[in-house]
């Protein structure tokens, strides 16, 4: 039965999400005029794209999420993709962005770039430290360069 499908309880949840002002991360979606497509009000539509565009029903959880290319954008086939929670997490609007060296990168990105935690980063960044010495807080490799 379709209901038992996990894909099913993505199509649901977009649509609670956007639909429902019950739900509890409607204040994210649907109240900011976050809609679903009229193509996919039907799960068999929804379901036709998903697997046609790289959903993987045996992906762990975490693995294949329905993302939003454009975080301000509803959810409709030109604007989703298959990702992993990981550049989910990365995709969204309350992410805070740094700009170091030209290089455009989420705070969370960063911190896993050089290898700090992201509330040291954080924390550094609210006391006023510059964006170079948050990053490496003068740390340099062997031969001279940041790490």
């Amino acid at each position: 039965m379709q209901k038992r499908e996990r894909l099913y309880e993505v199509w649901a949840g977009m649509k609670g999400r956007c639909n429902n002002p019950n739900h509890s991360e409607y204040h994210r979606y649907g109240a900011k005029g976050i809609r679903v497509c009229d193509e996919w009000s039907s799960y068999s539509n929804f379901r036709a794209w998903a697997y046609e565009n790289g959903y993987d029903e045996n992906a762990p959880r975490n693995k294949c999420t329905i993302d939003r290319i454009d975080s301000t954008k509803n959810y409709e086939p030109s604007n989703c993709r298959w990702v992993d929670f990981l550049v989910q997490s990365n995709n969204t609007n309350r992410n805070k962005l740094i700009e170091y060296n030209g290089v455009i990168h989420t705070m969370a990105e960063w911190s896993r770039i050089v290898g700090i935690s992201y509330y040291a980063l954080r924390s550094r960044l609210r006391r006023g430290k510059s964006i170079e010495d948050a990053l490496y807080n003068g740390h340099f490799s062997t031969n001279g360069k940041k790490i």
